[in-house]
């Protein structure tokens, strides 16, 4: 998985700002805490494991920062 960020001073007080998340679109997997999951109808019996979330697709971020009362 590739991440990009990029930052450009346009004027004095102001800079542009773009970053690009998963660049490549990678499928991954972001690992969680190893807990007990149990099913919702036995709630005796339960299996310790790593649980596991799929990762974000490519995303974009664009903004602007302005500083305010710099000289």
């Amino acid at each position: 998985m590739i991440d990009v960020s990029v930052s450009k001073q346009i004027r004095h007080a102001i800079d542009f700002n773009l970053g690009i998340d998963n660049l490549n679109n990678k499928k991954y997997w972001e690992t969680q805490n190893y807990f007990v999951s149990r099913l919702a109808d036995d709630p005796v019996v339960g299996t310790s494991r790593v649980h596991a979330t799929p990762g974000f697709p490519i995303g974009f971020t664009v903004g602007l920062m302005l500083r305010l009362g710099e000289r």
